[in-house]
């Protein structure tokens, strides 16, 4: 069969033993537990997504868990704001 380009797969294995060493994060079958709405962990202010939380799998899922994360990160730096009345970042 023709092709115009071949990608040969080469596997990889994430490498999480250390987060077993961080004291006071859960996890669970070697990976991170995190809040699905947010992506924080159980120490607050720590948040995970990508092979870390969900033991790899698609790109597509690790983005979607960036950008939870992400949101996770902004509520909780502007609520930490609110809760010393220093200004919020924009």
């Amino acid at each position: 069969m023709p092709v115009d380009l071949v990608i040969a797969a080469v596997g990889q294995a994430s490498r999480l033993e250390w987060l077993s060493s961080i004291h006071g994060l859960q996890v669970e079958s070697g990976c991170v537990v995190v809040d699905a709405a947010t992506g924080m962990t159980s120490i607050p202010g720590f948040f995970s997504g990508g092979d870390c939380a969900n033991g790899g799998q698609e790109v597509v899922i690790a983005v979607a868990e960036g950008k939870v994360a992400a949101h996770g990160i902004d509520r909780w730096i502007r609520m930490r704001a609110a809760s010393t009345g220093t200004p919020a970042p924009r």
